[in-house]
Formats: structure tokens, C-alpha cells, sequence
């Protein structure tokens, strides 16, 4: 179609058959594909041609360079929308791959339909927190408010309004990766909080192709709020976030074993908020879940741009619930 943008997925798989499988179905959909068969060689590739590969798909087991440490160097250097495609559902896996960012499993065999969701749902996550990232607003003051109606396009300049709080406080791989964490937050309290989508309701709506519809129709509808908090200090930056719902079971996710992680992966959601656990150092529920605390310690300037340590678990975010 005249005047959209071919998005380029990235197909890291060792094996020839699987790559021409899925080289064939992304292209049948209108994706340019890059393929790689290790890790090497996909970033070979990333260095030559980063800029405009919009997603990678990746295997787990490969030969030279593997999924995991393919994941790793990608959440260091690029923090592309990464999707495991495996026939591995070990719960150690699935939980270290969390801590880099993943937040997307496949289990092969892949259909075309959920290979082309997933996909264009992880592009659509990342454009929505990077797409207002550009210029600089200096911090004016260490705590700010403000109240968003629960519409879309407000999350979006809510999202805005953080990067602007947040300043020129963090390095730019800090403050991508603070925003990209906060906006499964938020995104939450839009969806879960405004709109009432329940977790089973928005499983089965995006496996059917029809989430977008459903949200466009309550989005128009909504006249609830979300307020949003911020304070800067210096090498910490607290967010919290409210919503006008009656609340969920945060602590289902909050505290999932890796075995949970493991059984919820033919899920195509559930897994933002387990993962951002590994990122924030403090999570603090409060109004039966209908707000949250969040805060982030950037020790140096160095730190928050890596990856958590491998042994890393979800205790070491502490998690402040109600009695």
C-alpha cells in the first residue's frame, strides 16, 4: 500500500527449513525479511542494517552464538522487539529472557496468524513508547502531577509527559529502558483499570484478531482517568500510577515461578508486569491494585544501561503489598 512503511523482521533460526518457513509467511504479509542461521551472524547483521530492521524472531538453540546471548546483546545495544520462537519451555529460560527484555514466547509449530500478531503487537509496543522520545525538555522541579483521561492518545502524551520529568536526569539507554518499563504500567491501568478488559477477555480477543476493534470501541466511550506522579531525584526516579478501576490480583503476577512463566507462553499476553519486575527496585501496590508505586535506583551512569545480573530473581524488587 501507497505511503506505509515495510516493516523488516530479522528470522534467527539454524535451521534452513523453519528459516524458508517463516521467511515465506512474513513475506506472504508484506514484511521484508532478513534471515540469519546463529546469533553471529544476526549481529553481523544488526551492525550493518540495525536502523531499519523493525523485530527479530529467534531460535534458542543454535550453534557460535545463541538465543540467549542474542537476546542479551540486543537489550544492550538496541532493545529491538525480540519474539522467541522455540520448542524449549524450560521456566529457566523463559525467566532469564525476561530479564533481557523478551517478553514475547512463541512455542513451534507457528501458525502464520499468531507469528504476524505477535510480531506487529511487539512493533506497535515499542513505536508507542519511542515515537515521542525525540528532543529534550529540561526537569523543572522534583515532583509533578498530572490527570490524563483514559483515552489512547493521552496514554501516549502521558508517556510523553514522564520522558519530559525525567530530563536530561539519564542517560538515553536509561530513560528508554525507564519508559519502556513504566508503559507496561500504564498500559495496564488503560486497558485493565479504563477499559475493563479482563486477562482471559484480551487472550482470547487477540488470538481471534479482534483486540484493536474492541479497544477503539471502549477508547471512544471511556470517560474515566488516569493520574500520574512523578519524582526526580538525584540517581533515583519514583513514578506512580493510578486509575479510576476497581482493581486486579496483581499479586498473580507479581509473584509468578518460573513454572508459571512456563505454562502462560502460548499466551499472547500476561508477562509485562513479571517482567518489569527484574527492572524496577521497588513495587508498591496499593487501592486493592488500582495504583502503583514505581521507583528505579540508577546507581552510576553505567548501570541502568546493562542488563540485570544472571542471578537476578524477582525477590530482589522489593514488592511492598497491603496487609
Amino acid at each position: 500500500m501507497a505511503g506505509v512503511k515495510q516493516r523488516t523482521i530479522m528470522v534467527v533460526d539454524d535451521e534452513p527449513a523453519i528459516r524458508e518457513m517463516m521467511t515465506w509467511m512474513l513475506k506472504e504479509k508484506n514484511f521484508a525479511v532478513l534471515a540469519a542461521e546463529n546469533g553471529r551472524e544476526a549481529v553481523k547483521l544488526l551492525e550493518m542494517s540495525g536502523a531499519t530492521i523493525d523485530a527479530i524472531t529467534c531460535d534458542m538453540l543454535m550453534p557460535v552464538m545463541n538465543g540467549m546471548e542474542l537476546a542479551k546483546h540486543n537489550y544492550e545495544h538496541g532493545d529491538l522487539p525480540f519474539i522467541v520462537c522455540t520448542t524449549i519451555t524450560d521456566s529457566g529460560m523463559a525467566v532469564k529472557m525476561m530479564r533481557y527484555g523478551v517478553q514475547d514466547f512463541l512455542v513451534k509449530p507457528i501458525t502464520q496468524q499468531t507469528l504476524v500478531a505477535t510480531i506487529n503487537a511487539a512493533i506497535n509496543r515499542r513505536l508507542f513508547v519511542t515515537m515521542k522520545m525525540e528532543g529534550e525538555t529540561a526537569l523543572d522541579g522534583n515532583v509533578s502531577s498530572i490527570v490524563i483521561p483514559a483515552k489512547r492518545s493521552q496514554v501516549l502524551a502521558g508517556l510523553d509527559w514522564i520522558r519530559e520529568k525525567l530530563g536530561d536526569s539519564l542517560q538515553p539507554d536509561q530513560r528508554g529502558k525507564f519508559l519502556t518499563h513504566s508503559f507496561v504500567f500504564l498500559q495496564n491501568a488503560y486497558e485493565h483499570g479504563s477499559l475493563l478488559f479482563g486477562e482471559a477477555q484480551k487472550t482470547t480477543l487477540l488470538k481471534e484478531g479482534k483486540f484493536e476493534l474492541e479497544v477503539k470501541k471502549r477508547d471512544s466511550a471511556s470517560k474515566a482517568n488516569i493520574t500520574i506522579d512523578m519524582a526526580v531525584l538525584e540517581g533515583e526516579a519514583s513514578l506512580r500510577i493510578r486509575d479510576e478501576g476497581a482493581g486486579f490480583d496483581y499479586k498473580k503476577y507479581l509473584n509468578m515461578t518460573p513454572d508459571d512463566v512456563v505454562k502462560r507462553l502460548d499466551m499472547p499476553n500476561g508477562r509485562g508486569i513479571n517482567m518489569s519486575v527484574h527492572y524496577f527496585d521497588l513495587i508498591e501496590y496499593g487501592d486493592g491494585g488500582a495504583s502503583v508505586v514505581l521507583t528505579k535506583r540508577f546507581v552510576d551512569s553505567g548501570d541502568a544501561g546493562s542488563a540485570q545480573s544472571d542471578d537476578k530473581t524477582v525477590n530482589d524488587a522489593t514488592l511492598v503489598t497491603p496487609s
